[in-house]
Parts: structure tokens; C-alpha cells; sequence
């Protein structure tokens, strides 16, 4: 099953585990327009549920193993927010794991989701039958008329209606992961009251959960909030009040002084920085998707006058960039001072300029720049929105941006073996595509290109791996790390873990998700 965890933003200390578990019909894509504002106070674990997403592969899961599945990916300690389906299942996480799940959220949950006798304020038995008939003959047209529903009563339902499209997985579940899924939720039954504090939010205009539920649900001993204007899908068409309500019920976070506040981009320049003199020796990666990068470039060059190399590194490509698109001037820009040292002293360039600095706030003036290349440096960006809304203001109307970026999936053979270890986050974690490409769009540009590939190395051994990461300087840098030094038992026990990953060819395979894409600014309009 695939999940994503993104660690609290802000440099805040003692942030508590937010599992975010979707609804039926769409995947955790629903999450997008909360997710930069509960991840300024929270840990959060995006979850693709069997069937659907990134886990459309999966098949689907009995209750009490799913239970366990969801459980096992968190750590001792955690809260769980969950819409619709999630929200259910949220409140058997609860049920099942009292001890570790310390407060539940659900948005757009009933109790129980089908009229029984004695909890009549659900959904009609036909109207559900309707839809289980319908997902079984054509699962397209089903989520096609959920989506609908979903949106009808909202205040800004076309609006709904075109976020929800656009969040929509692209990928359609099968006929199976549909019913299975629907099983759950006619199964599920929540009446029990929970020995957590719930929180249920509802939509005033909700089509499939009705609000007067509120009342039963409140002799639940849930605390509940009726969200105005809103049908089901609150989070989308109500981030902003949905998120306020969250983080007035949860228990606050502590923030550290300010002066660490950017601590892990700190940390992330200075392991580059120490790894300068080592690294070319073990890029081979990266040389490869530079290359190809490279081929990604426009044809025409005639009259370019400013072209930067966003995240030089050790300067391997910037030769390249410079006899190949011939500017006027060549910028060499990087966050880790140590590397631009090592790519003036070893590259023989003509009249380049060499900036330190943040992608997310680039010392150059608006529209200043016809072409930024970037290759493996931007996954290292704390907050998306701010990076591409800082290269849109730097690039000239039709100035592009052609960067290749790392997945979440990427080493996921090493995050599965330390996951069997221990609690802590070991591997570097990357944004979802998701997330990524909404940051895209919304900074106003236009993608002319998006392909992605996936790249698998082998290694006899773990330590070769460990060692040519410790070489590129892509130290662990997230919160949530472990502190001080890894004890023998603990190496034993990750050396066991990943030799479950050992192939045919007696290999151990580290994976990499690549994407590489060009995405342009527009041209002003006359």
C-alpha cells in the first residue's frame, strides 16, 4: 500500500502524526488543498488506499488486515483525519488501536453510511444498491455521477464540480476495488463511542451524509461542526475552515526559537557542501539524468542572454549548458557554498556568475532570465508553491523551466527496511506528483512536457549503497530522524530487512523515480 509522509514544516518541535486516510472514489489527492496548511503544524502521512492512486495495484484488504496496515506504518503515537470512507475507518483505527491513536478527525463521516432502523439519518438502501449495481457494470460512469453528487448542494458547486476533476485519480479503480470498497463502508458500523475525543465535520448541503446525523452523532460524544455552504466534500470546497477546525481540536505544537527554524536546509547545504570533493567520483545517477536532460533544451538559442543553472552542484554541466545554448551570461547558482567553490576552481567557464543562495528566494530581478536548468536539486525545496512562484517571477515572458526532480518513491527498498527497524525517518522523503504539479499551475505556468522514469540500480551490498549516498552528500536531513550514533543490533536489523529485497541476480536494487519536465511562462498578452 502506498503512503507518503511529510515531515511538519516551520521547525516545530513535538508535532503530532496526522494519518490522512481518503474517502471512496478518489484517492489522497483529495488532501491537496490542505495539506501546506496542516502540514505547517504536523507530521502528515498521505495513505492511497487499496484500489485506488498510487495503490490501484493492491488488492483490496479485509478489515482487520487493512486495520493493521494502516497501523503499522505510523508511529507509537498518532492522530488519524479521515473523509468520508476514511473517516470510518479512522474510528476503527481508534477502536482497534486505543493506545496508539490518541485523537480522531473525520470529515463528511456518518456512523454508519446506510439507513439502518435505528440510525435512519444516512443513506436511502436503494440509492446505495443503485450505485454498488453501477460500479460493477461501468466504474467510469459510477465516479463520473459520485463526483457530481459530491459537489451538489455546495455553494461553489462548479467550482467543486472542477477541483474535484482535476484531483481526480488518473487512473480508474477497477470494478472490484470499487464493490470491495463499498462493502466497507455498508460493514462498517461506528456506534460504539470511542475512548478518544472525535471531531466530526459536516457539510450543511451533504447529499450522501446527511447533516441532521449531527445530533446522533453527538450523543457519540463527538464534538461536531456543521460546516455552512458546504456538501460533501468540505476539505475541498472548505480548506480553510475545515484546517482551522483541525487545529483548534488538536493539541498545539511547540515551535523552536526561530533561528532553527530552517534548520534542514541548513543541514542540506552543509552536507553538499562537505561532499564536494567526492561527489563526481559517484554520480554516475545523476550524470545520466543530466544528460538527458540536456536533450530537453530548446533547439533555438539565438539572443539568449541570461541562462541559470539552478542547483550547479560541482558544476558538471555547466560547460555544457554554456557551449551548448551560448548566453550572454552563465549563472551558477546553488544553495551550498562548498559546491560553488568546487565548480569555480574545476570548470573552465567564461564570464559565469556564481550566486549562493535559496531556490525559493533567487537574488535576481523579475523577468530576468530566458532559461533555468535544473537536475536533481529542487526535491530539496522546502515548500513547492514558493519555489515556482519564485522562478515564474525571475524568467522572462516564454523563459521555461527544464528541471529534473526526484518522487517519493524513490529508495523506497530502503525506507521498507527501516520501517521494519524502527519508528525514526531514515530516508530522504520527496513530494507527491500531486502536490508538485498543483505548486505548477498554481504559479501560472504552462507544462509543455512531463515524463517520468523509473531507474534501478544494484548493489551486492547495503554499504556500497549507504556509502555512495554518504559520497553525494544526500545525508538524512528530515525531522523525525534519529539522533546519535546506530547501535550494532540495529544495523543487523536493517541489514536483514533489506536482504528481503534481494533479486534473482543476487543483487540488492535501490530504486529511483525520476521526473523530468519543461513548463513554460507565458507571453504577455498584447
Amino acid at each position: 500500500m502506498h503512503y507518503q509522509t511529510l515531515p511538519a514544516k516551520n521547525g516545530l518541535a513535538n508535532a503530532e502524526y496526522l494519518l490522512l486516510i481518503h474517502g471512496w472514489g478518489i484517492a489522497s489527492a483529495v488532501w491537496q488543498p490542505c495539506v501546506a496548511t496542516l502540514n505547517e503544524h504536523y507530521h502528515l502521512t498521505l495513505v492511497d488506499l487499496p484500489g485506488f492512486g498510487r495503490s490501484v495495484d493492491v488488492a483490496s484488504m479485509p478489515l482487520p488486515a487493512l486495520l493493521d496496515e494502516l497501523n503499522c506504518i505510523m508511529p507509537e503515537s498518532y492522530s488519524v483525519l479521515g473523509f468520508s470512507l476514511g473517516g470510518m475507518l479512522a474510528l476503527q483505527l481508534a477502536q482497534q488501536f486505543p493506545q496508539r491513536v490518541q485523537r480522531v478527525s473525520t470529515i463528511a463521516s456518518n456512523a454508519v453510511f446506510v439507513q439502518k432502523t435505528d440510525w435512519p439519518q444516512a443513506m436511502a438502501a436503494d440509492v446505495f444498491q443503485q450505485f454498488y449495481q453501477l460500479a460493477e457494470r461501468s466504474p467510469a460512469a459510477c465516479l463520473k455521477r459520485f463526483l457530481l453528487l459530491q459537489a451538489k448542494g455546495s455553494d461553489n458547486e462548479k467550482a467543486v464540480v472542477k477541483t474535484l476533476r482535476e484531483l481526480s485519480d488518473k487512473q480508474t479503480p477497477n470494478a472490484e476495488s470499487l464493490t470491495d470498497a463499498l462493502n466497507l463502508l455498508v460493514d462498517i458500523d461506528n456506534r460504539k463511542k470511542n475512548s478518544q475525543p472525535v471531531l466530526c465535520l459536516l457539510g450543511e448541503h451533504d447529499q450522501l451524509v446527511p447533516v441532521q446525523a449531527a445530533n446522533d452523532l453527538k450523543e457519540l460524544n463527538a464534538e461536531v461542526k456543521v460546516i455552512a455552504g458546504a456538501a460533501h466534500v468540505p476539505l475541498v470546497s472548505h480548506a480553510e475552515e475545515c484546517c482551522a477546525a483541525i487545529i483548534n481540536f488538536m493539541p498545539s505544537s511547540v515551535a523552536k526559537p526561530l533561528c532553527e527554524k530552517k534548520r534542514n536546509k541548513l543541514l542540506v547545504a552543509k552536507s553538499f557542501a562537505k561532499a564536494a570533493a567526492t561527489y563526481d567520483s559517484v554520480a554516475g545517477l545523476q550524470r545520466d539524468i543530466g544528460n538527458q536532460l540536456l536533450e530537453c533544451l530548446p533547439s533555438n538559442n539565438a539572443g539568449l542572454e541570461r541562462v541559470v543553472d539552478l542547483g550547479c552542484g560541482t558544476g558538471f554541466f555547466l560547460p555544457k549548458l554554456q557551449q551548448q545554448l551560448l548566453p550572454a551570461q552563465l549563472v551558477a547558482f546553488d544553495l551550498a557554498e562548498g559546491m560553488l567553490r568546487y565548480a569555480r576552481d574545476h570548470r573552465e567557464l567564461q564570464d559565469a556568475l556564481y550566486l549562493c543562495g535559496d531556490a525559493e528566494a533567487i537574488p535576481l530581478a523579475d523577468n530576468s532570465v530566458d532559461i533555468i536548468f535544473s537536475s536533481l536539486a529542487i526535491q530539496w525545496c522546502e515548500t513547492p508553491e514558493q519555489l515556482f512562484a519564485e522562478v515564474f517571477r525571475v524568467l522572462k515572458p516564454g523563459g521555461r523551466f527544464v528541471f529534473a526532480t526526484l518522487g517519493p518513491d524513490t529508495l523506497n527498498e530502503l525506507r521498507s527496511a527501516w520501517q521494519q527497524v524502527d519508528s525514526y525517518v531514515h530516508v530522504n522523503q520527496f513530494l507527491d506528483e500531486v502536490i508538485v504539479n498543483h505548486a505548477i499551475a498554481q504559479a501560472g505556468f504552462v507544462v509543455q512536457q512531463w515524463q517520468e522514469q523509473t531507474v534501478v540500480l544494484q548493489y551486492s551490498t547495503l554499504k556500497l549503497l549507504t556509502r555512495e549516498l554518504k559520497a553525494l552528500g544526500a545525508h538524512n536531513v528530515n525531522a523525525g530522524r534519529p539522533s546519535g550514533l546506530m547501535g550494532k543490533q540495529r544495523v543487523k536489523a536493517l541489514l536483514a530487512a533489506y536482504e528481503n529485497h534481494r533479486n534473482e541476480q543476487g543483487m540488492l536494487p535501490a530504486t529511483y523515480q525520476v521526473w523530468y519536465g519543461v513548463i513554460t511562462k507565458p507571453e504577455e498578452q498584447s
